[in-house]
């Protein structure tokens, strides 16, 4: 959209999608009355599987030909430009020309090779590095490598793949779904799988022992750990392993005060019973006494007066 003019009402003139180029959207929005841009957005994950998608279907386009012709270029500016308008119509999701979405696929790919080889590169040299680099990679970023791994001449790299989300300075904003494992890529002439393996800290990585693709890292998760040089703890967390410990042993006495009390009471509380039954039986036995007597006095007073009445009656 373009302001035109100062009006109170802020009118607004949209170009028309002919306009617009391949994507066949507007590429900027009136966002407020003074006619400012919104943020840019982010590409999403489905545009990616998009995207992935598409050049599974077209290889051809993954790399130029090495001979130019108006034939294969245009036929590859259509594809581009579909693949453009069916990305952008994606909600939520950012929105490139046909040009801009083939270079974000080239330096896709570049970013995804380069740390393929950063980890390469950390692996060799893991027992001179105390922090040793751990590049992660998602479901996506594998695919494009195994993707493009025809196309690639040379290079067989071991890659760390661990369930934390990577952004790597780049527009991509989707979590990570695969799992600590380790992925090895074999872009041998006759080889284009991957293989999924665990790590042994003691022992190296064994390309024998590694389990045929098919087990996905959703299924079956792999513990990693990289064999370092055992150091030890800094005096810092032994202070504070000891605070630990000691906070728990006061704890424990307190504990063992509390229950000491409760029982102490318990104990209180059934002698408390005890002589309040003790009582109460007493004092049944004396209330029943004292009817007893009550009883006999009654009946000697009425023999009393049949006595008396017959001496009356004699007079």
């Amino acid at each position: 959209m373009i302001l035109r003019g100062k009006s109170k009402d802020h009118k607004i003139s949209e170009r028309t999608p002919s306009q617009c180029g391949a994507s066949g959207r507007l590429t900027e929005r009136a966002g407020s009355p003074r006619g400012l841009m919104a943020p840019p957005r982010k590409i999403t994950r489905e545009q990616l599987e998009i995207l992935l998608d598409f050049m599974e279907s077209n290889k051809d386009l993954i790399s130029r030909p090495t001979k130019f012709s108006p034939h294969s270029s245009r036929i590859s500016h259509q594809k581009w430009s579909a693949i453009a308008k069916k990305l952008n119509s994606v909600k939520s999701g950012t929105i490139k020309s046909a040009e801009k979405w083939r270079r974000y696929w080239t330096e896709w790919s570049s970013k995804c090779r380069k740390k393929a080889k950063r980890t390469q590169f950390w692996k060799a040299n893991l027992n001179n590095s105390e922090t040793p680099c751990v590049v992660t990679l998602n479901n996506l970023e594998i695919r494009l490598l195994e993707l493009t791994a025809k196309k690639s001449d040379g290079i067989s790299n071991a890659v760390t793949s661990s369930i934390q989300d990577d952004n790597d300075n780049t527009e991509l904003n989707y979590e990570n779904v695969y799992s600590d494992t380790e992925i090895v890529i074999n872009n041998e002439d006759d080889m284009d799988h991957l293989k999924y393996s665990s790590i042994d800290s003691s022992k190296s990585l064994d390309d024998n022992a590694l389990p045929e693709r098919g087990t996905l890292a959703g299924e079956s998760k792999y513990n990693i750990e990289l064999s370092r040089d055992n150091t030890p703890p800094p005096q810092w967390a032994l202070e504070l392993e000891e605070r630990r410990i000691s906070s728990q042993e006061k704890m424990a006495d307190a504990l063992q005060s509390i229950a000491s009390t409760l029982r102490n009471q318990e104990e209180r509380r059934v002698a408390l019973d005890q002589k309040l039954t003790n009582t109460l039986s007493a004092l049944a036995q004396n209330i029943q006494g004292l009817s007893n007597g009550l009883q006999e006095v009654i009946h000697h007073i009425s023999s009393d007066k049949e006595v008396l009445k017959e001496v009356v009656y004699i007079r």
